[in-house]
């Protein structure tokens, strides 16, 4: 399954949500992306999306006490932006949604689902992340791409969503 095929060139920070460990005022899921917002559906033509963007921020992940699937237990030190970098609004029919990244360097991904369940993923493509939803509900998928360390720095690379049929 091909992760790109429609290319949009947009500037992004990284972001993650609050919590209750966070500092105050911590990550937030309800902010303005910094790559907007996108409709993703069977129904509107897109399958396939890449998008140009940067990792990295000024909120440590170990600080915020986030737990979800894959996410538990997380104890390294992972950069985010207060502000999210995309709100997928998701309205497909497909049987799984796909959201990876491409960087040089090594990033992680954070996702806030429509239930309200953390997803959390360092390495599922190699130095890549890579995270597969199988059977997603319907809703929005608040995105940050993170960056490992405790330096803050930005990193350029590519954010790729995709959805495969049932």
């Amino acid at each position: 399954m091909p992760l790109s095929s429609c290319v949009v060139s947009v500037l992004v920070a990284v972001t993650t949500s609050p919590a209750l460990a966070c500092p105050d005022p911590g990550p937030d899921w309800t902010a303005t992306p910094f790559l907007g917002e996108l409709t993703f559906s069977g129904h509107n033509g897109l399958s396939d999306l890449s998008m140009s963007t940067k990792a990295g921020g000024v909120w440590n992940l170990r600080d915020c006490g986030l737990e979800g699937e894959a996410l538990t237990g997380f104890r390294g030190d992972g950069l985010v932006d207060i502000r999210p970098d995309l709100l997928l609004h998701w309205r497909g029919e497909a049987g799984q949604l796909v959201v990876g990244t491409e960087f040089d360097e090594d990033t992680f991904l954070l996702i806030h689902g429509p239930e309200g369940i953390w997803l959390f993923d360092d390495n599922g493509r190699g130095h890549d992340p890579l995270v597969v939803i199988d059977a997603p509900k319907a809703g929005d998928y608040v995105i940050w791409i993170g960056t490992h360390g405790t330096t803050r720095f930005t990193r350029t690379g590519t954010l790729l969503v995709s959805q495969a049929g049932p």
